[in-house]
C-alpha cells in the first residue's frame, strides 16, 4: 500500500523538515507529491518510483528537492496491471508538528 510505502521514509521526510527549518523556521504549508509506481526493473516482485514531481506552496526548493527524493527511494508493492499514478500530500504545520499520513 501506498501509506506503508510512505511510513518507511517518513523519518527522511521529517530531517528534510528539520533541515529546511534551519534556514527558514516559519516554514509551513502543504507539499504534493505526484509520481508513478511500477514495476521494480531490479526485482520484479516489487514496486519503485518511475517518476515524480513536487507540487508545492511552500517556496523551499531545497526542501521539495529534498522530500522527493525521500519518496522516490521509497519501496512499494509491485502495482497489478501496470502503473499506477499517485499524488500525495504531506502538511507541516510547525516544527513540531509534521503530517505525514495526510495522503489517501
Amino acid at each position: 500500500q501506498v501509506k506503508d510505502g510512505v511510513a518507511e521514509v517518513k523519518p527522511q521526510i521529517v530531517d528534510c523538515y528539520e533541515q529546511a527549518l534551519k534556514q527558514n523556521p516559519k516554514l509551513a504549508g502543504t507539499i504534493k507529491i505526484l509520481f508513478e509506481i511500477g514495476e521494480d526493473p531490479d526485482d520484479g516482485d516489487k514496486g519503485a518510483v518511475l517518476a515524480g514531481e513536487v507540487d508545492s506552496e511552500m517556496g523551499s526548493p531545497f526542501f521539495e528537492a529534498c522530500v522527493l527524493q525521500a519518496v522516490v527511494g521509497a519501496r512499494f508493492p509491485r502495482p497489478e496491471g501496470g502503473v499506477v499514478k499517485v499524488t500525495y500530500p504531506f502538511a507541516f504545520e510547525s516544527h513540531d508538528n509534521v503530517d505525514a499520513d495526510a495522503g489517501p
